[in-house]
């Protein structure tokens, strides 16, 4: 107790100073808010008024004499503490000091009043309106005095308006913080409770207890006015029997941590002096600073980006981190403790998943919640194409199916897809009603799609060819290579075809020499077809000369579609 009370008189200035009762507040109207931090106060308070001899509790039994008054001073010492936003604790006592005149002579009295030990909860949460609760016990010490002097009424409650009972009480507290709002609003104040006295022959007396209060904070000066009602046996809160005060008042913090109070409070019932007088000195402040935290927490799931269902993983964080890594359990969940503040990245890694990664801020103190999703590993390829038919180029409706006896039927777009397959060699065929069927091989890779289109013929099919000679000569220009590359493939894709290799020419010339030269030209395409891995015995170069022409000769459009080479599939 001792360090506690010296700690509180080292402490720095706290906003929630109390009042006469203990716990944050004005004087006698309770803050619905806590303090929190580990904040507490230590107050000294005193109240100065004087009675009449018809206010005063059986005058005659102390020789009062009529026509004088009693002048008491009620002394309140308290001490509260609130280590969190919602919670307080706090205890306090008092005493009193009485004086009046009798037989030409002064007399005094002194005595004890009780203590009481209380707690307050809070809600700090809501924006604006805080709500909180108070609940106390009040106790008397057996030291012979009259519940504190004279200067208290016939029920033993203090005219000074504190509950001066024998017994539980409780109140209600509820606060608008308007200045979250705007930094210069007030603040409004309204408390309503019950006290519950029992006397030595066990009489109950109830008292309920209604105030209010308005104030402000100008930098360190908290001007206020209260409103407070006692009353029992159930009478209102302007019954002229109960005790009810009006209290401007003024709160001082600038001589941290030292803390002054003072008020005036103006009686408006009989029972309570004109004006009371009411000044409080104390400490009050942190009573010591909470370690600060050094490190924070990581906490999360690992799961299928798929499914969203979890998984074991093994979660990596960088080195700034300061962690081993943490494993999950079976439904992906982790933790990690002691992780240095700081943006570190965590890798999240799994058997047949890719691994992901997520940049975290932390800071110390806390703890940051996190999901990795893990995309499965992909270790398939796939293959697609076109099937089209090469003289018009459009394409075909037909049925494609793989070696491994997977088939698909292909749409009137000719377009078609295989997926998810396995690495390796594969053999395509592809068929349509009316053509041959053509085949090829290709070989599948992971992450890769594999193209092979296919251009489907029928028997007798002529094809003609876009290749190019220079004039009188039989030898192929560089750009008719990409028209032969596709002869190739066709006869790669059908390898059971025999082809003949067509040359024509126009009329210039004589029949003889076009004959020849339309011979050699053919054969040209045929020897560039065998370089390029077809086999002779399926290729045929037959030369016609003039004489098959496709067009008139009369004009020079007619001679260039009759020079001209063709593809003609015979088997």
């Amino acid at each position: 107790m001792k360090r506690l009370l010296v700690l509180l008189a080292a402490a720095g200035l706290a906003a929630g100073y109390s009042g006469l009762t203990a716990g944050r507040g004005l004087l006698r109207v309770q803050d619905a808010r806590s303090e929190g931090g580990w904040n507490g106060s230590l107050m000294l308070e005193c109240i100065n008024g004087s009675f009449s001899y018809d206010q005063v509790y059986r005058p005659e039994q102390i020789g009062m004499e009529p026509g004088t008054r009693l002048t008491a001073r009620e002394l309140t010492a308290n001490v509260g503490i609130s280590p969190l936003e919602w919670f307080e604790m706090f205890c306090w006592t008092g005493g009193a000091l009485e004086t009046w005149r009798w037989q030409e002579a002064d007399s005094m009295f002194s005595g004890y009043h009780n203590i009481v030990p209380g707690i307050k909860l809070s809600v700090p949460v809501i924006p604006v309106v805080k709500v909180g609760a108070v609940g106390a016990y009040s106790m008397y010490p057996n030291f012979g005095d009259v519940r504190g002097g004279w200067s208290v009424d016939s029920a033993g409650n203090g005219r000074f308006g504190l509950p001066f009972v024998n017994g539980p009480s409780w109140t209600a507290l509820l606060t608008f913080a308007f200045d979250e709002l705007d930094r210069r609003a007030p603040v409004l104040h309204l408390n309503y409770g019950q006290a519950y006295d029992k006397d030595e022959n066990d009489v109950q007396t109830d008292y309920t207890t209604l105030a209010g209060a308005l104030d402000y904070h100008v930098g360190k000066l908290e001007p206020f006015v209260e409103f407070s009602s006692v009353q029992s046996g159930g009478a209102g809160p302007l019954d002229n029997s109960g005790r009810v005060y009006v209290t401007p008042g003024l709160k001082v913090g600038y001589l941290a941590p030292v803390v002054l109070e003072a008020g005036v409070s103006l009686g408006l019932t009989d029972n309570v002096p004109d004006y009371e007088i009411v000044a409080g000195l104390g400490v009050a402040g942190r009573l010591f600073k909470p370690k600060q935290p050094r490190t924070g927490s990581v906490t999360g799931r690992v799961i299928d980006a798929a499914t969203g269902e979890g998984l074991p993983a093994s979660v990596v964080f960088g080195p700034e981190a300061g962690v081993n890594p943490a494993g999950t359990d079976a439904k992906g969940v982790f933790t990690a403790r002691g992780v240095r503040p700081g943006t570190f990245r965590v890798t999240a890694s799994a058997s047949g998943y890719l691994p992901a990664e997520l940049d975290v801020a932390l800071t110390a103190g806390r703890t940051v919640n996190i999901e990795l999703a893990l995309t499965r590993e992909v270790t398939t390829g796939s293959i697609a194409g076109q099937v089209t038919d090469p003289v018009s180029g459009a394409p075909l409706a037909a049925r494609v199916s793989l070696s491994n006896g997977v088939a698909v039927s292909v749409d009137a777009d000719g377009k078609y897809r295989f997926d998810n397959l396995t690495p390796g060699e594969y053999t395509i065929e592809a068929s349509a009603p009316s053509y041959l069927t053509a085949t090829t091989k290709t070989r599948v890779s992971a992450l890769v799609e594999q193209r092979a289109d296919f251009q489907l013929v029928k028997t007798g099919v002529k094809i003609t060819l876009k290749v190019y000679f220079d004039t009188d000569k039989a030898e192929l220009r560089p750009e008719s290579h990409q028209a032969l590359a596709d002869a190739a493939k066709i006869m790669n894709e059908n390898p059971g075809i025999k082809v003949e290799i067509h040359g024509h020419t126009d009329n210039v010339g004589s029949a003889g020499y076009n004959q020849k030269l339309s011979q050699r030209r053919a054969q040209a395409v045929v020897d560039y077809l065998a370089g390029l891995g077809i086999a002779q015995t399926r290729l045929t170069p037959r030369g016609f000369g003039l004489t098959r022409p496709v067009a008139p000769n009369e004009t020079p459009e007619g001679r260039a579609q009759n020079r001209r080479v063709e593809f003609v599939v015979v088997e």
